[in-house]
């Protein structure tokens, strides 16, 4: 699964932001609180909901902590490829709790197919990636405090 593209109207400090995702390794820098942890956790919410592992809803503790800094519309979309060539678009709203699954190219609403739930809940991801939010998180991002510095660089 490729991510190509996320469209974020409002999520922490980032608002009406678009992110545009190459095929291959995307490396996303900047200064101090220029939003790349807010962008990572985006990434994962927009995939996964406000869900701790699969059906288990975390909403409770984090659904406010990302509410968008400067009001407006909460929540965004994420564009994905599909190893068999497939494009979907998982769109969510967090503020009504609400997603919507999209095949494209066509825009053809597929959400039924993805057994939807409580607090915007679908069974898209675990499907299509088969991975908890753990070991997506473990697995899809290496952040600074995860690299090891020695004398010679990384």
């Amino acid at each position: 699964m490729q991510i190509e593209k996320i469209d974020l109207r409002g999520y922490g400090s980032l608002r009406g932001r678009t992110f545009d995702f190459g095929p291959r390794i995307n490396v996303i820098s900047g200064y101090n609180e220029a939003g790349k942890s807010t962008l990572m956790r985006a990434i994962e919410v927009l995939l996964y909901g406000h869900f701790r592992d699969s059906e288990r809803w975390d909403g409770a503790t984090t659904l406010f902590q990302f509410e968008p800094w400067a009001g407006g519309q909460y929540g965004g979309t994420i564009s994905l490829l599909l190893a068999s060539g497939e494009r979907y678009r998982i769109e969510r709203r967090f503020d009504s709790e609400r997603t919507k699954v999209f095949r494209d190219p066509g825009a053809e609403d597929v959400t039924e197919e993805y057994h939807p739930g409580p607090h915007g809940w679908v069974d898209f991801i675990d499907r299509h990636l088969g991975l908890s939010p753990a070991v997506f998180r473990a697995s899809a991002c290496i952040r600074q405090h995860d690299l090891v510095l020695c004398r010679e660089g990384v």
